[in-house]
């Protein structure tokens, strides 16, 4: 704004300037002529007029070279102000680009979990994972010895758990792998026949790791879980990006119906599950005690079946069910059903607690009397 100002001024003031040069006496000039001047020696024909011109221009000079010097001024510290704004920049960017010193003792590590008993609060030993699912690990602190730096212990490495147990071996990788003091890119792939692919900032660690008996995770849910330890490092996690798939590989029954006693008058419930429940048709069946010929239960077609109440004479009596899947079908074990007769036989046994300080009774039958 203040330069714009200056710069108005100054061409105002040479306009001006230029204007009285004209208009005052010049070699050889008989411009006075022109406005009907008694004298062609100056333009307005009196000497006053000449002096008058000659003080205006000479204060239009002066305000001339001021604004000059200010707008001089104005600009050259302009070109510092923006310098030094660059320079400023300039430190900041090699402040953040310089790299920091490598902590001595990092965190303990930290692990992505997937399964359905996986925890939806905090995980203990976080650099291990939890539940029965899918585990990848990071453990980046040397329990054996506290140096990661020797190899010699269990840790800097990336491991893959099913189950609860290890899948092949752990790969082993340096502290400063780990330690990039920066973002990096972390991927988990598991494609439907049970394959895994690891893959840190680039580099893929883990391979085609076929996870054995491998047959998807159903009602699952995912941890992402870290620890820091005693040596108080930090874990940074930043754009969590998630894409599952509905599997689509074969069925299997991950739960057997088992068998159940009940007493007479009440019902009994038979319960199944298979790996994948989301795309699975049930349908129970029942068969006489000792036979082999099962038929269907009309509306008995989710994963768990509860009878009517119960009879003695359905002692024996079979149950089983056949999920059905996009690619097969499985059929159970069989469950036997056992009823129980309530009814007590009489009792022969009586205890008298009618002398409080002299206590005796026994049981008749077989055994050792008991006093």
């Amino acid at each position: 704004m203040l330069h714009t100002i200056l710069m108005l001024v100054l061409v105002f003031c040479a306009v001006c300037i230029i204007v009285l040069v004209l208009l005052q006496r010049g070699k050889g000039a008989d411009a006075g002529a022109g406005f009907g001047a008694g004298a062609s020696g100056t333009v307005f024909g009196a000497r006053g007029a000449s002096t008058a011109l000659s003080r205006a221009t000479a204060i239009l000079s002066g305000i001339f070279m001021v604004t000059c010097l200010l707008l001089s001024y104005v600009v050259t510290r302009g070109v510092r102000t923006e310098e030094s704004a660059l320079e400023r920049i300039s430190n900041e960017v090699q402040t953040t680009n310089s790299v920091p010193t490598v902590p001595a003792v990092p965190a303990d590590g930290f692990s992505l979990s997937w399964g359905a008993d996986v925890p939806a609060g905090a995980i203990g030993d976080a650099e291990e994972g939890a539940g029965s699912g899918l585990r990848i690990t990071f453990d980046i602190y040397d329990n054996t010895d506290a140096n990661p730096d020797n190899a010699t212990g269990e840790a800097p490495a990336i491991g893959i758990k099913y189950k609860g147990v290890f899948v092949g071996p752990e790969v082993r990788v340096s502290r400063a792998f780990f330690q990039q003091l920066d973002w990096v890119k972390v991927g988990v792939r598991v494609e439907n026949d049970g394959t895994v692919d690891v893959m840190f900032n680039g580099v893929v660690v883990l391979n085609n790791v076929q996870l054995p008996a491998w047959t998807g995770l159903a009602n699952g849910r995912f941890n992402l879980a870290g620890r820091t330890g005693g040596a108080v490092q930090t874990h940074w996690v930043d754009n969590v990006v998630i894409d599952t798939a509905n599997y689509v590989g074969p069925i299997t029954l991950t739960q057997q119906p088992a068998n159940t006693g009940v007493l007479a008058g009440t019902p009994a419930t038979f319960t199944a599950q298979v790996n994948d429940p989301g795309q699975t048709g049930w349908q129970w069946q029942t068969a006489p005690a000792g036979s082999p010929t099962f038929t269907n239960i009309g509306g008995a077609t989710t994963n768990s079946y509860t009878t009517a109440a119960t009879a003695l004479a359905d002692t024996g009596r079979q149950y089983r069910v056949i999920a059905t899947g996009l690619s097969n079908s499985v059929q159970s074990n069989i469950a036997v059903l056992t009823v129980i007769n309530p009814v007590l036989p009489p009792p022969t046994a009586q205890l008298n607690f009618d002398d409080p300080t002299d206590l005796t009774y026994g049981f008749a039958g077989s055994g050792a009397a008991a006093t």
